[in-house]
Formats: C-alpha cells, sequence, structure tokens
C-alpha cells in the first residue's frame, strides 16, 4: 500500500457497529452519514431506538437513550475540545431540525465518540471544564456536566477484547491471536448481512496489517488451523464446481481464503486450482 493511498475506515467502522449491536438490530434503525442541514454537515451514524423502554445488551449501547449519534475518528484523526464541541453542535442541530416543535426531546439525545487511542488532552481539558469523566466500563467513558446531553468516549484499545472483537478491528496494530480470533468469530456467522458487515472490516483488517498477516501466511501450524476455521469456504469451493464449472468456482474460494490469510500454496491445493488458474486469480486481486 503506497503511503498517499487512504484508506477508508468508515465502511469497517459502520459493519463494527452493526456487528457488536446486532443482538438487539430488531428494535434498533442505523443511519450512516447522516446529513443535518443543507450545508455539508453530517454525523458518520445514527442509531435509533423504535423502542425507548429496549435495553441494549452490549456496553457501548448502555448510555443509548431514543436518538443516539456517533462520530467515529480513524486512528489518524484527531478528537481534540474543538471536535468535541463539535460533535455537541450537531447533536443540537438534529434536534433543531426535527419537523414539529419538541418533536425531539433533547433529554433523549446520546452522543457518542468512537476511536482507537485515548484523547488523554481532550479528557484534562474536559476535567478543566468542569466535566466528571467517569470510566463506566474498560474502555468506557462517560462525560458528565449538569445541562448537558450525554456522551461518551470508547476508546476501541481499552475495550474488552472477547467482548468488542470487532471495534478492536478498527486497528492498524492488530495481534496475531486478534486476526485469528476475528477469523474464527466472522467465520461463524450465519446471516447474510452479519457476513457483509464482517467482510467489509475484512477488508480494513488486511489492509493495515498487512505484516501481521504475512507472519500468519508464513505459519505452517497456524495455516492449518485455518484451513479448519474455512471449512465453509472449503464447501464452496467444492460445490461452486457442480454449479457453475469447478475452476470459476473455486476461484472465488481460493480468493477468500488468501484474504483471510492462508497461504497461496495450502489455498491451492484446497481450491483445486492450477497454476495458470491460481495467477489470473493473484492478478484480479491487486
Amino acid at each position: 500500500m503506497t503511503k498517499d493511498k487512504k484508506v477508508q475506515w468508515h465502511p469497517g467502522f459502520y459493519g463494527a457497529m452493526h456487528l457488536e449491536l446486532r443482538e438487539n438490530k430488531e428494535d434498533l434503525e442505523f443511519t450512516k452519514e447522516l446529513i443535518l442541514n443543507t450545508l455539508p454537515l453530517r454525523v458518520d451514524m445514527l442509531v435509533v431506538k423504535k423502542k425507548i423502554s429496549c435495553e441494549i445488551q452490549n456496553e457501548i449501547g448502555k448510555l443509548f437513550d431514543k436518538h443516539n449519534l456517533i462520530e467515529y475518528k480513524s486512528p489518524s484523526d484527531s478528537l481534540n475540545y474543538d471536535v468535541f464541541l463539535k460533535g455537541i453542535a450537531y447533536a443540537y442541530l438534529y434536534k433543531s431540525n426535527e419537523e414539529h416543535v419538541d418533536e425531539i426531546c433533547l433529554e433523549e439525545v446520546t452522543l457518542s465518540f468512537i476511536r482507537e487511542a485515548k484523547p488523554i488532552k481532550l479528557i484534562k481539558k474536559l476535567r478543566e471544564e468542569k466535566f466528571d469523566v467517569e470510566q463506566k466500563y474498560p474502555g468506557i467513558y462517560y462525560i458528565i456536566k449538569e445541562k448537558y446531553i450525554k456522551i461518551q468516549i470508547i476508546v476501541t484499545r481499552e475495550l474488552r477484547e472477547e467482548n468488542h472483537i470487532w471495534l478492536n478491528a478498527l486497528s492498524d496494530k492488530m495481534k496475531k491471536n486478534q486476526v485469528l480470533t476475528f477469523l474464527k468469530t466472522a467465520q461463524g456467522l450465519n446471516k447474510l448481512d452479519e457476513q457483509n458487515y464482517a467482510d467489509s472490516l475484512w477488508d480494513i483488517v488486511a489492509t493495515v496489517n498487512q505484516e501481521v498477516i504475512r507472519k500468519i501466511r508464513e505459519d505452517e501450524k497456524v495455516c492449518k488451523g485455518l484451513a479448519e476455521i474455512m471449512k465453509p469456504e472449503l464447501e464452496e469451493a467444492f460445490n461452486n464446481g457442480f454449479d457453475n464449472g469447478f475452476n470459476n468456482g473455486s476461484i472465488s474460494s481460493f480468493k477468500n481464503m488468501i484474504r483471510k490469510g492462508m497461504t497461496k500454496e495450502l489455498a491451492q491445493e484446497c481450491a483445486g486450482l492450477s497454476d495458470e488458474l491460481v495467477e489470473k486469480a493473484l492478478a484480479e486481486m491487486k
């Protein structure tokens, strides 16, 4: 990846949020890049509770009320006091854009900032400005001040890994065990929309963690474990062979296995492709 190729983090973020909150997906409505007015102002995600009484299972949603604005900051983005105040301004602008007066109650609006690293300078500034900063859960900080809306800052690097696999994947510093856990968990998703969200997130993981992916591919023991994790891909290769002509069906499966960290040699063996088709598939992936 060249230095001037900008990583598109937000598609992965949208997928991660859907997966984090999937236990309550029937209770929630998701809107990404909500435009706030005629000016180019937009918030990254809006999550609306269909029923205010529903209880969100995931820790990141415990603060949620009826209307929940979410701002995601990639590893290269700043989260400073000006950005914090701009987020609050967005929340008030969202409330003021209602069709009818007081249709949206300000007490039912929350604001969440999500970032990999802890914004230490911002937290110091918030305390200087008389905000209470309370770590409610590992990696989740509630920002409290009288007459302000409910606000939280989510630091993905500090979240419990076992509970937040998807948000933890929004990092260019993933470890081998994290990548393997991601792959195994993603493989267990049995609904098409969830698989699609995981795929969009994996595109980010594979792009920004190339070195650890390379090490996984070079580890023969790990690659054999990946073959077990990827049974559905292997079955797809076999089934597609009958449905679409074995070579065409297997090329798709070969690409999936390569993207998920399997060595070229093992993926070729599993998919049953000739050297010529392997080279064709690799060229298409560039």
